[in-house]
């Protein structure tokens, strides 16, 4: 599904097309600004114990994010060897197996009551549609994750020199959160992003995809819970790159 024309010519400092027009008065952040992180780091896998798991994350540290378009190109050139070594146990469609890029959240690691609390916009390292690919999570780490039907099929995106966009977007309205998301397969073409964005799904979540058994998880999350903005790779090598990174207020449709 190709976006209309009219997007075509509205691009951010990065030359990255913007889905949805600035609110009024925008804050934006971008990649390199101050709030943004980057680290690799070992942690636990409690499914197969005694297994550390290496993670890549990209971070915007920034608070008060609601109306947002958030945008990060990646080059994964390889993931380590865990991810193939214990695969029938880490995936696919669950923590390990893609990226996970997290919006209205706060910090991740603790079981606080506050904890998290945020959407979760996954895609997965070999792709196809089919793999919980809308969650939420509320406190850390307790998830409700669902498989939203989407207008065309992911694609395995790891590769020596493959650079993928992805785009998120929450957007409150009156009884709920529109929540989108958007992958560019063109990459970057003359240190420029390509800009073949299409939309992968859009849902609009009114309480419908939480989890009875984990309530904290059922209502919308309408209000930015903490500062986090997290794009988190589990099982990536240290050398993952990101380009074109930013955080932008936009408009409610």
């Amino acid at each position: 599904m190709q976006l209309p024309s009219r997007f075509r010519t509205n691009l951010d400092k990065f030359g990255v097309q913007k889905i949805y027009q600035d609110a009024v008065h925008p804050r934006v952040a971008y990649q390199g600004d101050q709030g943004w992180t980057e680290r690799y780091s070992a942690h636990g896998f409690s499914k197969i114990p005694g297994v550390t798991i290496w993670r890549k994350t990209f971070q915007f540290d920034i608070s008060g994010f609601l109306n947002q378009e958030v945008t990060i190109y990646l080059n994964v050139s390889k993931l380590n060897s865990e991810y193939y070594k214990h695969r029938p146990l880490i995936g696919p469609c669950t923590s390990g197996s893609g990226l996970s890029i997290k919006l209205r959240g706060g910090r991740h690691s603790d079981r606080g009551k506050d904890s998290a609390r945020c959407y979760v916009f996954h895609f997965e390292y070999e792709g196809n549609n089919n793999c919980k690919n809308f969650q939420k999570e509320a406190p850390h780490p307790v998830y409700a994750k669902h498989t939203i039907p989407t207008n065309f099929d992911a694609q395995n995106w790891v590769g020596l020199n493959r650079w993928v966009g992805f785009k998120t977007v929450t957007i409150n309205e009156n009884d709920g959160v529109i929540c989108e998301a958007y992958i560019d397969y063109g990459g970057i073409i003359d240190g420029l992003p390509a800009n073949c964005w299409q939309k992968w799904y859009s849902v609009f979540d009114t309480g419908q995809f939480g989890d009875s058994r984990k309530p904290e998880t059922l209502s919308p999350f309408r209000i930015a819970n903490g500062k986090v903005t997290q794009f988190r790779l589990d099982n990536a090598d240290r050398d993952t790159k990101s380009r074109f990174a930013s955080q932008r207020e936009v408009r409610k449709t």
